[in-house]
């Protein structure tokens, strides 16, 4: 499940991301970053376990159990690195404003993301409750939090569509900063 999952969340990752570069929506691009995180964390700490199962040596007597920790720091530098700058595009973006370039492309991108991202839920979720794993049951209430944040930037795109522009930086602004705090905090 869990690579299935994984799979899906980079697939819709990367359609978002490359639908929100061509049409120019940020709150499209922070919904991207924001997914891209669901995948890229859990990679890290996976190489950062297999590194501290290693065994000691003469060059790390202690052993490597410590390359768990720099694999999350690492993460989460990224990510705070991602949120800034996604911050400061949004910002900029509230004093610009400007339209999207191709909305039904990016709406489309959304929908599916969605309907991925709700079908990860209620799988979670169920599979969770029938073997009793509080972890993937989590898992599922994450999944929960990344499709009410495709829902806030769907929002924001057909906000922008009808005209309201300033709409979708502040959208993004948002999720970029429930992002940031999101993996720093530790309270996804």
């Amino acid at each position: 499940m869990a690579i299935i999952s994984a799979i899906l969340t980079f697939t819709i990752a990367l359609i978002k991301g490359i639908v929100g570069y061509i049409s120019g929506s940020i709150a499209l691009i922070a919904d991207a970053l924001h997914s891209f995180s669901d995948v890229l964390g859990p990679i890290a700490v996976y190489v950062g376990l297999k590194f501290a199962q290693k065994d000691p040596n003469e060059r790390f007597p202690y052993g490597y159990y410590r390359a768990e920790t720099l694999a999350s720091l690492v993460v989460s530098f990224l990510i705070f690195i991602t949120g800034i700058e996604t911050l400061r595009e949004s910002i900029e973006r509230i004093s610009n404003p400007t339209t999207i370039s191709h909305p039904f492309a990016a709406i489309l991108a959304l929908l599916i993301s969605l309907a991925v991202t709700y079908y990860l839920y209620k799988y979670k979720e169920r599979v969770g409750k029938e073997i009793h794993s509080q972890a993937l049951m989590g898992e599922g209430q994450h999944s929960l939090v990344d499709f009410y944040t495709s829902v806030a930037a769907l929002i924001a795109i057909i906000s922008s569509y009808f005209g309201f522009t300033i709409i979708e930086p502040i959208v993004e602004a948002i999720i970029s900063i429930a992002f940031r705090n999101c993996y720093i905090l530790d309270e996804c």
